[in-house]
């Protein structure tokens, strides 16, 4: 699991959030910057979160759902699977997505 537990002040435990970037969202896909806006911009990328409004808003990826929608994305023959990633090879949990 990609998100980690923390203590919380109760002394119970806390799920700790972890956010990525475009561009490093971007690097674990191996597609451009431009190309991920592409997908958010159409609805066909992994989901992300808007931050803000307007011009000064920020996108933002949560760790995990990025990681289900790779895998996700794989098993249905998605973006992935049809060359957006041109031929490259994905490794996914010692699975190969093509």
């Amino acid at each position: 699991m990609a998100d980690a537990e923390v203590p919380d002040m109760d002394g119970g435990r806390r799920r700790l959030l972890v956010l990525l970037e475009p561009v490093e969202v971007a690097k674990m896909l191996r597609i451009s910057d431009r190309a991920l806006e592409t997908s958010r911009n159409e609805g066909r990328g992994p989901p992300y979160i808007r931050l803000g409004k307007g011009g000064r808003a920020k996108d933002l990826y949560n760790l995990d759902p990025v990681l289900k929608w790779i895998e996700e994305d794989c098993n249905r023959g998605g973006l992935l699977v049809r060359g957006w990633l041109s031929k490259r090879r994905v490794r996914m949990r010692g699975e190969t997505c093509r």
